[in-house]
């Protein structure tokens, strides 16, 4: 009886023996199965946030090349349409000058409405031709420009209608001097005002 005792404590005690060995190994393998289930999956964030920034970094070099060729195109295009800007002010005030001065206004009117027409032609070529490099500001200062510059005709036709001196002449007046206010704004619009990288809708 007492054999068979012993027996038994040392069956129960190899058993226990044997669950706590198992436990320990289980234990120790579930640790291990789960540090490298992180790993694997820290390093697939770990390239999945490279590819990202990657991603990122090549769109905002791309960014940089399309301002750096905006800005290149601007330094181009913008001194031509300043240039056409003074011109057109010029050659109408001084044609506007002459029609105001004159009694005989019938001679001018041809010219000056041919004047107007053609300078209206190039600022609105200019508007819509480099619309993608313009802001909306530079482009509603341009078009406002245009539309000064292209109501002359009418005020001409006006003046074939009634040959109403007066109001012909304070009509001339009133567009030679917005011409003259409005250019040194758009002049300065053009110098300081940084491109939009973004589609513009036409206007």
């Amino acid at each position: 009886m007492t054999e068979t005792m012993e027996v038994i404590i040392t069956a129960v005690l190899a058993s226990i023996t044997s669950t706590s060995i198992l436990g320990v190994l289980l234990q120790e393998f579930i640790k291990r199965w789960m540090n490298s289930r992180f790993d694997i999956e820290l390093e697939v964030i770990k390239s999945r946030n490279a590819e990202q920034l990657a991603a990122l970094n090549a769109e905002l070099e791309g960014q940089r090349e399309m301002l750096k060729r905006v800005a290149q195109v601007r330094m181009e295009v913008f001194p031509q349409i300043c240039e056409k800007l003074y011109r057109a002010k010029n050659e109408l005030s001084a044609q506007i000058g002459q029609f105001e001065s004159v009694n005989e206004r019938f001679i001018l009117r041809s010219s000056l409405r041919e004047l107007a027409e053609k300078h209206g032609d190039q600022v609105s070529d200019a508007c819509f031709r480099y619309r993608f490099l313009l802001t909306d500001r530079q482009f509603s200062l341009l078009h406002k420009y245009k539309n000064q510059i292209q109501t002359l005709p009418s005020v001409v036709a006006v003046d074939e209608q009634l040959n109403d001196s007066s109001k012909t002449t304070s009509s001339l007046k009133a567009i030679k001097t917005a011409l003259s206010e409005q250019l040194p704004v758009i002049i300065a619009a053009l110098q300081t005002d940084e491109p939009l990288l973004r589609p513009h809708a036409a206007t």
